[in-house]
């Protein structure tokens, strides 16, 4: 009686008992009979996915989310008075839950009003005391948690690969998905909500927390890729964050370096995770990054859990998480001067570049030696006489590989390596015989004058999946599962369905575009083309023939010290894209100035990026000297971008 009381307490019990749907008031029966011993699950089996699911949300979704807020919001009030929560108030919010779940997993119709109901019951629960918030977190919020979870992160991945999230949902009676443009206005409004990041982070410093603590049960019970979904869909939301890297860094060190054996399976998703999150929003701020402390030392310790705690898919992992990690060295390469003194950072480095057993393991240690060789020549030029210990030490394993090494470039750079660890023990014997050591210069990096080899330059470059012109989708609007279809005329536009492609063509400006479209990718084929050729000569790596839309956003090494009137290599891109009949608005460069890696993409493909500044600041530069201006962004958060005029071009 009352349990049965407790729930009369909430009048919208009234409506969903009353509603002439017999699947509406079945569930409410069944919610009403529940007891903290019942299995919830089994006891909702009779939902079927088919149609029960479609028809309970439709006739009842708001009610369920009106009486799960007000739910919520009775059982934080509850503790934070110091009463203890009663069982009634835990099992109503456990039951809701569990019903929006299973139904929202079959059904996509209310998708948008689920999440919003959810985040109206989040200022109730977030940002009060910790103690009393942590509390509740464990005894009764931990499933209001988690479907708040799978809702953003359903509304995230829609955002980047529907197929992903929605291969099973859907009742015949549902429904269309919505579009590309309205799912993207969705999530930034979500993402907009200000306790929802915090809320992230909190959560993430929770899991932190139990996998350390052997008091605690662990909350992560399943893969969980929420923070990656939304560093894939909206990175500068996350680095709106003043600490993120800190957080992410800090989180990392402590999950990893846990010794606590109960919680390794969820501590190997969580490190993955993490270094995902890191990777993104690295991409976007890699100067961040760099001035971030302690990032060596969390991606050996990273490296070092999931290779002394294997799983079935041991091998797959690992490949994963070494592309992660050498990945991120990539992007900390250009502040070498810190990695020198880094033993951390060198020790990773070394390992992974001497392992070669596979194809993905060859690709990571090419990548591992580059950076090597580029903090060898870092060292010597801010005075040091002879390399870093670490690669002084492991000058067998660059012997090994300049002979083993299944890549014709990385036995070069091995090569190199090789050599200058020769000589660094050749000066130290003169110093043991009573000479004045003598400084034996390193032989050139075999990628001169570039900063970085092509294999490192790839990491920057813009995802290759093209995008919609016409609406920014990476998808087909009727086969989610397939990229958009490439213009036959020009072959770098693309399009995610037939009404784009004719917008675009009338009134879009592509009919006349088009061909010049066409003649730009050509050129920009014949100069790749020609360099790779340079390169392959110079004892390089070489490259094979790339396509019109490769070519088009291909990262090139350029120099960008100074000031940015002072970037000569700017002239030139202008030049070929006027002569190729464009307009300068009509691409945009991306630049991270420290590591000289230089991307003109079609500001269309810029546009649609999830990491793209805000049409504000892409605008801005346009306003001056009649919109003929090559726009300049950096690689940073907050977003800034720059323009230069036909002057400063050296146009006429």
């Amino acid at each position: 009686m009352a349990r049965h009381a407790r729930h009369r307490a909430h009048p919208e019990m009234d409506f969903l008992r009353e509603c002439p749907c017999p699947v509406v008031r079945r569930v409410c029966a069944t919610v009403e009979g529940l007891s903290m011993g019942d299995d919830v699950d089994s006891a909702l089996e009779f939902l079927d996915p088919a149609g029960a699911c479609h028809e309970l949300l439709s006739n009842a979704g708001g009610a369920l989310m009106t009486t799960l807020t007000a739910a919520v919001v009775d059982l934080v009030a509850t503790v934070l008075h110091g009463v203890a929560a009663n069982s009634v108030q835990v099992l109503l919010v456990r039951s809701l839950c569990a019903v929006l779940t299973k139904a929202t997993a079959a059904c996509h119709c209310v998708d948008h009003a689920v999440l919003l109901g959810l985040l109206d019951a989040l200022p109730g629960t977030y940002g009060r005391e910790e103690a009393a918030v942590r509390q509740i977190y464990m005894l009764g919020l931990a499933p209001y948690y988690a479907l708040l979870s799978t809702a953003v992160e359903r509304c995230a991945l829609f955002v980047g690969s529907p197929v992903v999230c929605t291969p099973h949902r859907g009742a015949p009676l549902c429904v269309k998905p919505p579009t590309y443009a309205t799912a993207r206005d969705r999530l930034e409004a979500v993402v907009a909500d200000p306790l929802l990041l915090p809320f992230l982070f909190e959560r993430l410093q929770v899991w932190a927390m139990q996998a350390t603590d052997r008091a605690a049960e662990p909350v992560v019970q399943r893969s969980d890729h929420l923070l990656v979904s939304v560093a894939a869909a909206c990175p500068r939301a996350l680095l709106d964050h003043p600490h993120i890297f800190t957080v992410l860094v800090e989180a990392l060190i402590m999950i990893a370096s846990s010794n606590l054996a109960a919680t390794v399976a969820a501590r190997r998703v969580l490190v993955a995770t993490l270094l995902r999150v890191l990777l993104e929003v690295s991409l976007v701020d890699p100067p961040r990054l760099r001035q971030s402390a302690n990032v060596p030392e969390a991606l050996i310790r990273a490296y070092e859990f999931v290779a002394e705690h294997p799983s079935a898919e041991e091998a797959l992992r690992m490949e994963e998480i070494s592309r992660l990690v050498v990945d991120l060295f990539v992007l900390l390469a250009p502040a070498a001067t810190q990695l020198v003194d880094s033993f951390f950072g060198l020790t990773l480095l070394a390992l992974l570049a001497s392992q070669t057993a596979t194809e993905a393991q060859a690709v990571v240690s090419h990548k591992a030696l580059c950076v090597c060789l580029h903090i060898a020549h870092a060292a010597v030029a801010g005075g040091a006489r002879r390399l870093p210990a670490i690669l002084h030490a492991a000058g067998s394993t660059w012997r090994r590989l300049r002979d083993d090494h299944p890549d014709a470039g990385a036995r070069t750079v091995a090569a190199a390596l090789a050599h200058a660890a020769e000589g660094g023990a050749w000066t130290q014997r003169h110093a043991r015989r009573g000479r004045r050591p003598r400084r034996r210069p390193l032989p050139p990096v075999p990628w001169a004058p570039a900063t970085f080899p092509d294999r490192l330059l790839g990491v920057w470059r813009t995802p290759a999946a093209p995008r919609c012109w016409g609406c920014g989708a990476p998808w087909r609007a009727a086969e989610p599962a397939i990229s958009p279809a490439k213009c036959s005329g020009c072959f770098v536009a693309a399009f995610c369905s037939r009404g784009c492609q004719v917008a675009a063509w009338r009134s879009g400006g592509h009919a006349v575009a088009c061909a010049r479209w066409a003649r730009y990718a050509a050129s920009r084929v014949e100069d790749e083309e020609t360099r790779l050729a340079r390169v392959a000569s110079d004892g390089g790596e070489g490259a094979p023939r790339l396509s019109r839309s490769a070519a088009v956003g291909a990262v090139r090494a350029e120099t960008c010290t100074g000031e940015l009137a002072s970037w000569r290599w700017l002239s030139r891109v202008a030049s070929a894209v006027e002569a190729a009949g464009l307009h300068l608005a009509d691409v945009i460069v991306l630049v991270d100035p420290m590591a000289g890696a230089v991307e003109v993409l079609p500001s269309a493909v810029y546009g649609g990026c999830p990491a793209a500044v805000p049409l504000a600041h892409q605008a801005g530069p346009l306003e001056q000297h009649g919109g003929r201006v090559l726009r300049v962004v950096y690689r940073e958060h907050p977003p800034r971008s720059r323009g230069l005029g036909p002057a400063a071009l050296g146009l006429v």
